[in-house]
């Protein structure tokens, strides 16, 4: 019998929408009359942060740290001045035994605990407890802090350290932040000295930024969370260093699956288990911890937790639905990392020769090939983390450096021992490299120390180093609009397509291009579908449709296919990014913003894997909504735009000024009879525009002039 999802996902398995046409969106025609708007889409008002507002947010996340916790400038709340001491409690054991395994689990509660319906990690916790461990065979310890609140009977102003053999608290101390590298520390040494083992794991449980960003998000202390380099400080407080090793570190928290915090534990531990990407509201199956039972070895004690991952997964995709829950989990024999670290140095040494060259096409075209994570959804906005796949990206790279390539491809064979995903292109871990974001890349020297080898190092600074230097590519686009400039227009042979050739400067100098479809509105535009990738064929021609699709809801209740705001983030990856769920239609705050992430399917359907809430945070969210505790959805579209120009012709639309201060949306109830998909924009009866963009180097971007529809003229 299949089993209940036990956390809420955004998969739809039982509930879909169906969406009624609100004015302002005369072309899709609704076949009964809409009910009367929610009371929450009276007042629409822009809610979303900035991403200035978000880098800030991020910039005071650094420069809080520790340093920030207790002190009286501080915003953080039960937190102790002076660091707390855990004090063993009256249910630890007098008489400690050894036993073939100890777990620790460190559970920094956050937003997952306490903005949860259900509690994420007590759902969790109990997890565990149904695992039916033998108590006789392993110990079983997790330490709860870093959360406003709890849905279990847990304090919110003290760390708690608990049995899962008795459920009682068996170590107290105050609220330390639990991005304290002491804080740590003190868990692992008090397991050590009260439930000595054969083998030792340690879980790490929360919200995961990946090598950048780090792991965790203590809500009482700033968002405190553990950088790379502070992980380090925490085992070096501890027996697991100079030599001796913990069996297993893990993370249960998003995007942590990187080489650079493999090469951070290696010198503490034998293995690591974590996934590359976000990780499902779901988490990790709790009850794999029964394999304890058997004593195993640390090899199998990781295989079952990949192994559970994988069928838990697989059971709710099972379900069917029109959702799919998408995962990535891998285990990693860390012994294998000094000879990793030397492989890519080795290729980051013939990378970086072309670079200094001036040669960066054969770095960007495997960069922008491979698979890539960490889609960070901020009210609206798209922030990418640039995490790719280590073995992808080498994998491309192997027609221009197929010694060094192949090299990295053969350790990488050896360090990843199990990996489970149903994501194409996503073997097992994940690599950082300066990309798309380049305020990731300040974060990065600061928050990453130095892992990886001095030649990577280097590597990433002499390509990075483009981007502080100003652009000097002045680009004359071509006008395809052949209503306006019929002498201009470059069609295919076959009248489908818009060739835009470019030259060999731009070739030299292109990071990337794009397309985006924008729908005329009266004076302006609103966009529809941005930042649809195109790469230039061997000719250096652009292949752009004449007639893009863009992704659409379909339902019972619709003459029309609905248009949805989406961005293209990856070739088969789409995110809707300003939706709102209505929970009370009659009540004007009961709702909830949250974004729509799907997966190309068959036939140009669009598969829902996520319905991430507005993140308020700065790492990438776990939580998800289920769209069947709703009523009503409304999808939300941002300010309308009107076309700037400045001396060198038409700007990139991002820079377009805005027309207005009104978000046009559509709502319906909740029902089902929704599917989605990507459909031709001619079927749409808009006014639909395209712009090409070119970004260069430095990120400079070019746009081309608009070319209409089908050559429809404005």
């Amino acid at each position: 019998m299949p089993r209940t999802p036990h956390r809420p996902i955004a998969c739809l398995m039982r509930t879909v929408a169906a969406f009624a046409i609100a004015t302002g969106l005369t072309a899709c025609g609704a076949k009964a009359t809409a009910p009367q708007e929610p009371a929450a889409l009276a007042n629409v008002s822009e809610s979303g942060r900035t991403e200035e507002a978000y880098q800030e947010a991020l910039e005071q996340r650094f420069e809080a740290g520790v340093t920030l916790v207790g002190q009286e400038t501080s915003q953080t709340t039960g937190t102790p001045a002076q660091f707390s001491e855990l004090e063993p409690q009256a249910a630890a054991p007098a008489k400690p035994a050894r036993k073939p395994w100890t777990v620790m689990v460190y559970i920094v509660g956050t937003n997952l605990e306490s903005e949860s319906p259900n509690g994420e990690a007590s759902i969790d916790i109990d997890e565990m407890a149904a695992a039916g461990v033998d108590f006789s065979q392993a110990n079983v310890l997790y330490m709860t802090g870093g959360a406003k609140s709890w849905k279990k009977d847990i304090p919110n102003d003290k760390n708690v350290v608990w049995d899962l053999a008795t459920g009682q608290p068996v170590a107290v101390s105050e609220a330390n932040s639990m991005g304290d590298p002491a804080t740590l520390a003190s868990f692992v040494n008090f397991a050590d000295a009260y439930y000595p083992a054969e083998h030792t794991a340690l879980v790490m449980w929360d919200h995961g930024g990946g090598p950048v960003l780090g792991f965790g998000e203590d809500e009482l202390a700033a968002d405190d969370g553990l950088s790379l380099p502070e992980m380090a400080t925490a085992m070096e407080q501890t027996r697991y260093h100079g030599g001796t090793k913990i069996d297993v570190v893990g993370f249960d928290a998003c995007l942590m699956g990187s080489v650079e915090i493999a090469d951070v534990w290696a010198p503490y531990a034998k293995w690591m288990v974590a996934s590359e990407e976000s990780e499902a509201s779901g988490g990790w199956d709790w009850r794999y911890l029964s394999v304890l039972n058997g004593a195993p070895e640390p090899a199998a004690f990781c295989e079952a937790i990949v192994s559970n991952f994988k069928t838990f997964y697989e059971l709710q995709n099972q379900q069917g639905g029109l959702g799919r829950i998408d995962y990535t989990l891998a285990a990693l024999d860390l012994s294998v990392m000094p000879e990793m670290r030397n492989a890519i140095d080795e290729l980051a040494v013939a990378l970086k020769y072309d670079v200094d060259a001036g040669d960066y096409s054969k770095i960007n075209a495997a960069r922008e090939g491979a698979c890539e994570f960490g889609f960070l959804i901020v009210q609206g906005r798209v922030i990418r983390h640039d995490l790719f796949d280590l073995a992808d990206f080498a994998t491309r790279l192997g027609s221009s450096q197929p010694k060094e390539a192949g090299r990295v491809s053969e350790v990488l064979s050896r360090l990843i021992r199990y990996n489970t995903t149903n994501i194409e292109g996503a073997n097992g871990v994940s690599i950082y490299f300066p990309s798309n974001n380049p305020s990731m890349w300040t974060l990065a020297q600061r928050g990453m120390g130095t892992p990886l080898g001095d030649a990577y190092r280097e590597l990433e600074s002499s390509y990075a180093d483009r981007w502080n230097q100003q652009s000097d590519t002045e680009w004359t686009l071509i006008n395809l609009n052949p209503a306006k400039a019929p002498g201009e227009a470059a069609l295919s042979p076959d009248g489908t397509e818009y060739l835009v050739p470019l030259d060999e400067e731009q070739l030299a100098d292109l990071s990337h291009a794009s397309y985006s479809v924008l729908a005329y509105d009266d004076t302006s535009y609103r966009r529809m579908l941005c930042d649809v990738r195109v790469e230039p064929d061997d000719d250096g021609v652009l292949h752009v449709p004449v007639d893009p699709k863009v992704v659409v809801a379909t339902s019972d209740g619709l003459d029309t296919p609905m248009p949805l705001l989406a961005q293209q983030v990856t070739a088969d990856r789409y995110v809707c990014p300003t939706v709102r769920l209505i929970s009370d239609v009659s009540d004007a705050d009961s709702y909830d913003d949250v974004s729509l992430v799907f997966v190309a399917g068959e036939d140009d359907g669009l598969l829902l894997t996520a319905a991430p809430f507005a993140s308020q945070g700065v790492t990438s969210s776990r939580l998800s909504a289920n769209l069947s505790d709703y009523q009503a959805i409304a999808s939300l579209y941002g300010h309308n735009v009107k076309p700037t120009r400045d001396d060198d012709g038409l700007l990139p639309h991002t820079l377009w000024d805005e027309a207005d201060d009104d978000y046009r949306y559509a709502w319906t109830d909740i029902d089902e009879s929704l599917a989605f998909g990507l459909q031709p924009a001619s079927e749409l009866g808009l006014k639909v525009s395209c712009q090409v963009i070119l970004t260069d180097q430095n990120g400079a971007q070019h746009g081309t002039e608009l070319f209409e529809l089908g050559g429809q003229s404005s």
